[in-house]
């Protein structure tokens, strides 16, 4: 079976934009960052319901891959996934992956495997400044992720009906992901 409706949870650092543009490119299937909906100009943050309006719409077409760990849209995304990915990766690499996205963003160093900023934040509002803040903060929500998010998240997905649950615990299970996708894709 080939899936056309994705949705990836994980820690901050975890990997699921990265996995989500992989996917995205391998099934040719379009990619939505929630992060992207969710964040306005100068970091400035969208309310429950202007998210959902900009969301919901999504949601209903035919096909897509939404990565992110958002309560508000989580319901409604379930209610149309056929695969959920679960990023169970350890919080220890979590945080190495974080160090360097940020440091990279905050140094504007350009790299393939740094996953963007959110489409609405500009080049300008990265900098050395804020490169602890943000680290401090992602790390203390990747923390947060693997102590107690991923078991609701986990309990919740598990009451969808209809939909398969993959947990990726390592690099080398994220790997399995692509090639499995890969193969039933060419099926």
């Amino acid at each position: 079976m080939s899936y056309s409706r994705i949705v990836i949870y994980g820690a901050p650092g975890s990997g699921k934009t990265f996995l989500a543009i992989k996917l995205s490119s391998i099934l040719s299937i379009p990619k939505y960052s929630i992060d992207d909906y969710f964040w306005k100009k100068g970091w400035q943050v969208s309310s429950k319901q202007e998210l959902k309006d900009k969301i919901l719409p999504i949601i209903n077409k035919e096909s897509w891959i939404l990565d992110g760990n958002y309560s508000i849209i989580r319901p409604y995304a379930l209610e149309k996934a056929e695969l959920a990915i679960i990023m169970k990766i350890p919080t220890v690499q979590c945080i190495w992956n974080i160090f360097i996205r940020t440091l990279f963003r905050n140094l504007k160093i350009k790299r393939k495997e740094i996953t963007p900023l959110p489409k609405e934040i500009e080049e300008r509002d990265v900098g050395l400044k804020n490169f602890f803040p943000a680290f401090f903060i992602l790390s203390k929500m990747s923390i947060k992720f693997n102590r107690k998010k991923f078991k609701e998240i986990y309990q919740e997905v598990r009451k969808a009906k209809s939909v398969k649950i993959i947990i990726v615990k390592s690099k080398k299970e994220f790997n399995k992901v692509i090639e499995n996708l890969q193969l039933k894709k060419d099926l």
